[in-house]
C-alpha cells in the first residue's frame, strides 16, 4: 500500500512539471554564438614592446656590464704585477689589465634574446591576434541548454 501510495504521488508531483526540450538557439549546448572581442592590451595589433629591453631591441651585456671591457689579470707577469723585480709595464704593477669584452666584441649591448633585436613581440593576451573568440552562455536559455517544450 505505501509502494502504490509513493507511486501515484510521483506521477501527481511530476504533472506540474514543465517539460523540458534541448534549446534551439543552442541546440542543447548552453553557449551562444563565439563573439570576437578585440584585444585591449596591445589594441588589436597583435605585438606589444618587449618587456625585457623596453623596445629598443638590444640589452645590457652581462659580462661587462654595458662598458664593453671586462678587467682580466695581465699576461705578462701572470696577475702578480711585478716582472722579476721590477713593476709590470704592461699592468704597471697592478697585475690587472682591460680587454674588449668578448660576450658584446665591446658594443657594451647585444641584441635582445626575447625579440630578437625589433623591439617588439607577440602579445601575450592574444597571442598576436589582436583578439580572440570568447564563449558567452545562450541567451535564450541562460546557459542552461534547456527550455520549456511547446505544446
Amino acid at each position: 500500500m505505501k509502494t502504490i501510495l509513493s507511486i501515484l504521488f510521483v506521477i501527481f508531483m511530476c504533472s506540474f512539471v514543465v517539460a523540458q526540450c534541448n534549446c534551439t538557439s543552442c541546440n542543447g549546448s548552453g553557449w551562444g554564438p563565439d563573439r570576437w572581442v578585440d584585444c585591449a592590451k596591445c589594441n588589436r595589433a597583435g605585438y606589444q614592446t618587449c618587456d625585457r629591453c623596453l623596445g629598443n631591441g638590444t640589452e645590457l651585456c652581462y659580462q661587462c656590464s654595458g662598458s664593453g671591457g671586462v678587467e682580466v689579470n695581465c699576461r705578462s707577469c701572470g696577475g702578480s704585477g711585478t716582472y722579476g723585480e721590477e713593476n709590470c709595464s704592461v699592468c704597471y704593477g697592478s697585475g690587472r689589465v682591460n680587454e674588449t669584452c668578448l660576450s658584446c666584441n665591446g658594443y657594451g649591448r647585444f641584441n635582445c634574446g626575447r625579440c630578437g633585436g625589433n623591439g617588439t613581440e607577440y602579445c601575450s593576451l592574444c597571442g598576436g591576434n589582436g583578439g580572440k573568440d570568447w564563449h558567452y552562455p545562450c541567451t535564450t536559455c541562460s546557459g542552461s541548454g534547456t527550455i520549456p517544450c511547446q505544446n
